[in-house]
């Protein structure tokens, strides 16, 4: 799962594209498009996303999902 960082307006996720390539990651989904007002938890009710791994042992799928959540920027414009 994908927290939300802060509130604001959604403006873009990037790096996606080098999330992807990390070994183990099976793909990304960014729920909340762009343009929408977002909240973080326990204010707001939903994730930004989910990145979805997989591995032959729990750490590695750790792993990966930590590096690939370190890949990517998300630029919030305050309220």
């Amino acid at each position: 799962m994908l927290p939300i960082s802060k509130a604001g307006i959604l403006c873009e996720v990037k790096g996606i594209d080098k999330a992807l390539k990390v070994p183990g990651v099976q793909g990304i989904d960014i729920t909340i498009t762009t343009g929408q007002k977002i909240l973080p938890l326990p204010e707001g009710d939903r994730y930004l996303g989910f990145i979805f791994a997989k591995g032959k042992i729990p750490a590695q799928v750790e792993d990966a999902l930590k590096v690939a959540y370190g890949k990517l920027k998300v630029y919030i414009k305050p309220f």
